[in-house]
This record gives structure tokens, C-alpha cells and sequence, in this order.
């Protein structure tokens, strides 16, 4: 067998584990050692392709076998469809979805150095071709999450309106300042980035909410119309269903 470079190794080995191959042959059959491909498997997130058989299921039994697989092996079922794009490509886009880093997924998929990693991963992205078939697979991982724009948006208004107090009481008694985390049960830490105690001091930090509000002036078309200052107050009026003055 002509001797291949090594990530042609792990990427043509990577298809042979996807359709059923063991370990141990595919070990052989590229003259490395077993544990190597162990690694490679591991580090890379290999994922075998179910083989169809003749037995005919029902549509429930069909159901339920599409609601245990995870998010990789859809991933890896779709791209294999897309006729239109060889196996690198394939690869690449598949493995772009679970990261959204362009470098690592050529690495991934076609080997060489992480230099031209960094600009012919950046290039494969302009392809139309490849550009739909990322689209799809972001559908496709929308859709196993069952996350949507609603959800989105409910994220950056928790954000954009937390506050300290949300989190903790604090105040004075009996002339004695005080300082009191609120109870977890009762809490939506959604919108919280950092709760760590300093020498017996809290500290608390919460996601960016200039961030936020910077997210749903352009959903809601406020950019360009807006001072930083004016947005909490006009935009919560608005959603009170109160009018402008």
C-alpha cells in the first residue's frame, strides 16, 4: 500500500471506523499502532454509520431510533447525502458545525499546517456549495436543540434587564452593613457570568448587558436611532406596551 501522509491516515481512517471497520484493522491497515487510532477516534469525535438492514420497522420504531442518536451522528447522516460535495468537503463542513472555527476543521479534514489551515479554511467558507450545506447542518443542530429566534431573545432581555439585587440582599441593620447571596432555588442565573467568594468576600459578575442591548437594537431596529443612554428606558416602555411621549 503507498505510504500516505498522516492526516490522510486519519481521515481515510476515519471512514473506514464510520463504516463499520474495526480498530485493529484499520490499525493494520495503515501500519500504525492501535492505541494510536484509539486516540484518534477519541480526540476527533469518530462516530460509526449505523448500517441499514432489511427488516422493514414501524414508523414508530423509526421514530424512537432517530430520537437516541446524537447530534454528531445527524450531522454525519446529512453531510454524507450531499452528493455535491466530495469526501474533504464534506468533512470539513461537518466538522466546522461542531466548532465554527474554519482552521481547526480543515485541520480536521484535509491535514497540512495550521498557516494554510488558517487561510484555505477561511476560503472553502466562500464556496457556495459549501456555505448551503453549513446551512443546513445549522438547521439540523437548531432543530435538535430545539432552540429558536423566541429563545434567543428571551436570553438577551434577561440579560439586558439583570440586576445585582436579583442575586443578592444587601443593606444595613441595626447600623451593621450586610451582604447575602439569595436562596439558588430561587434564582434565574441565566443571566449570570461569575459567583465566586474572595477571602470570604462574594463576588459577583454578570453577563454584558451593553452587549444585550446592542443584540436587540438590531433585532428591533433601533440602530443609529439611539444614545446608549436612551435604550433601557424607551426600549422596556415599549415592550410595557406604554407609549412615547
Amino acid at each position: 500500500m503507498r505510504n500516505v501522509m498522516t492526516a490522510d491516515k486519519k481521515t481515510l481512517a476515519e471512514k473506514d471506523y464510520r463504516q463499520g471497520m474495526k480498530l485493529k484493522d484499520i490499525a493494520e491497515k495503515y501500519s500504525v499502532n492501535e492505541n494510536t487510532v484509539k486516540s484518534w477516534a477519541k480526540r476527533n469525535g469518530w462516530i460509526r454509520k449505523k448500517v441499514a438492514t432489511e427488516n422493514k420497522k414501524s414508523c414508530t420504531e423509526k421514530v424512537a431510533d432517530d430520537s437516541t442518536k446524537n447530534l454528531n451522528e445527524k450531522i454525519f447522516e446529512s453531510v454524507d447525502s450531499n452528493a455535491e460535495l466530495n469526501e474533504k468537503q464534506r468533512l470539513f463542513c461537518a466538522f466546522y458545525v461542531q466548532s465554527f472555527n474554519a482552521t481547526q476543521a480543515y485541520l480536521k479534514a484535509y491535514g497540512g499546517s495550521k498557516k494554510v489551515a488558517g487561510v484555505s479554511g477561511h476560503e472553502l467558507l466562500k464556496i457556495p456549495k459549501i456555505q448551503n450545506e453549513i446551512s443546513k447542518l445549522k438547521e439540523e443542530s437548531r432543530k435538535y436543540f430545539e432552540v429558536g429566534f423566541e429563545d434567543y431573545v428571551n436570553y438577551l432581555l434577561k440579560v439586558a434587564g439583570a440586576k445585582i439585587s436579583d442575586f443578592v440582599n444587601f443593606g444595613n441593620r441595626k447600623g451593621k452593613n450586610f451582604v447575602e447571596l439569595r436562596d439558588a432555588d430561587f434564582v434565574d442565573d441565566s443571566a449570570l457570568s461569575e459567583l465566586k467568594t474572595i477571602k470570604g468576600d462574594i463576588s459577583i459578575k454578570l453577563e454584558d448587558k451593553k452587549w444585550a442591548w446592542g443584540k436587540l437594537a438590531k433585532i428591533f431596529g433601533f440602530e443609529g436611532n439611539l444614545n446608549d443612554s436612551d435604550l433601557p428606558t424607551i426600549f422596556i416602555d415599549n415592550l410595557g406596551g406604554k407609549n412615547e411621549s
